[in-house]
C-alpha cells in the first residue's frame, strides 16, 4: 500500500475484503484519491482508484465509513466552499457485455474499443474516463464499471468499416449482451450519431458531445479519401418546415465544427430530413431520442 508519496485515512471495508485510504500516489485523477486495496488471505493486493464521480480532479480525503457508506472530504467544483463532505454507497463492481460484429456477415469482430463512463454530479457537471477494451474472437468485451456510472460513450473505428459512435445507459445491458454491428465500407452506406447533441431548438452543439466530434475528426483524416452527406434528423415534435429548417442548420453546425479541426468542408454535402424519415414512427421517451440524430452517409471514395 505505501509508497514513496503519502497515505492518510486508512479505513477497512464494511464486508472486510479489503481497505480504503487517500493517496497522492500516481495514476489517480489529480491531486488526493481514494484508493482500495484488496486483501486476500491476508495479502494485500495492487490498490485500484475508485471512478470518476468519487474521486475528481480535486482532493478526496479524511476518510469515513457507516454501514455502506462512505463520507469523504472534497474540494472539488460544484460544492459551498473550499472543502465539502460527500458520501457514496460502497456496492460491487457491475459488468456489461459488448459483442462486435460485421452487419453485413453477422462474423465476429476482434478489435479494440474506444469508451468513456459518465458520471453527472449534483450542480449538473459532468465527470468522464477512458478506457480502452479488446473484443475477443467471439467479439465480446466484458466491461467493468461501478454502479455510480450511469452512462458509457462508445466509439470503434476498424479499418474497411464506418466508424460507429454510441452512447446507452450502462443499467439497460445488465442482463442482456449489448450488440453493435459493424457497417463496411461500400456504396451509400451509412452511420447514425445519436450522442451530436444540441441545445433546444438550436443549432448550437453542447459540450458532452465534443469528444464524439473529435474522434470523428482523427477518423476522417485516417479516411482522407472518403466523402459523406451529412444528413439532420429530428423527433416528431413541432411542425414540418421548422423542423426542416432545424435539421439543416444542424447538419450544417457539424459540418462547420468537423471543418474547424482541420477537416477539408467539400468533402461533405449537408441536408436536412426533418421528421420526414424517423427511426421509429413514435414521440414521446425512448423514441425522441432514436429519431433525433445526426447521419453520415458514404458519397464516395
Amino acid at each position: 500500500i505505501n509508497n514513496n508519496t503519502q497515505e492518510v485515512g486508512l479505513v477497512p471495508s464494511p464486508d472486510g475484503k479489503g481497505v480504503y485510504f487517500s493517496s497522492l500516489r500516481p495514476g489517480g485523477q489529480g491531486g488526493w484519491d481514494i484508493w482500495f486495496a484488496p486483501i486476500n488471505n491476508g495479502v494485500f493486493g495492487e490498490p485500484v482508484n475508485m471512478p470518476l464521480g468519487i474521486n475528481s480532479t480535486e482532493n478526496e480525503a479524511y476518510l469515513s465509513i457507516i454501514g455502506k457508506t462512505l463520507y469523504f472530504c472534497s474540494n472539488r467544483k460544484g460544492g459551498y466552499g473550499r472543502y465539502d463532505i460527500y458520501r457514496t454507497t460502497l456496492t460491487e463492481d457491475r459488468y456489461l457485455s459488448i459483442i462486435v460484429k460485421d452487419k453485413k456477415t453477422g462474423k465476429p469482430l476482434s478489435l479494440e474499443m474506444n469508451l468513456s463512463t459518465r458520471v453527472k454530479q449534483e450542480g449538473g457537471q459532468t465527470l468522464s474516463q477512458d478506457l480502452k477494451k479488446q473484443t475477443d474472437e467471439k467479439g465480446e468485451a466484458k466491461v467493468k464499471y461501478h454502479p455510480i456510472v450511469k452512462e458509457l460513450d462508445i466509439f470503434i473505428s476498424r479499418e474497411g468499416y464506418l466508424p460507429h459512435f454510441e452512447s446507452i445507459a450502462a443499467d439497460d445491458y445488465r442482463d442482456k449482451a449489448k450488440l453493435i454491428q459493424l457497417v463496411p465500407i461500400e456504396k451509400e452506406a451509412s452511420f447514425d450519431i445519436h450522442a451530436i447533441y444540441f441545445d433546444f431548438e438550436s443549432a448550437r452543439i453542447r459540450p458532452e458531445s465534443l469528444p464524439f466530434l473529435k474522434k470523428l475528426a482523427d477518423y476522417l483524416k485516417q479516411q482522407p479519401t472518403l466523402k459523406f452527406e451529412i444528413i439532420g434528423h429530428t423527433d416528431l415534435h413541432g411542425s414540418e418546415d421548422f423542423n426542416l429548417k432545424l435539421s439543416l442548420e444542424r447538419a450544417k453546425a457539424v459540418r462547420d465544427f468537423l471543418a474547424g479541426l482541420g477537416i477539408d468542408p467539400s468533402r461533405f454535402a449537408v441536408r436536412g430530413a426533418g421528421k420526414s424519415q424517423p427511426k421509429v414512427p413514435k414521440k414521446g421517451k425512448g423514441f425522441d431520442e432514436q429519431n433525433r440524430r445526426t447521419e453520415f452517409r458514404l458519397m464516395g471514395k
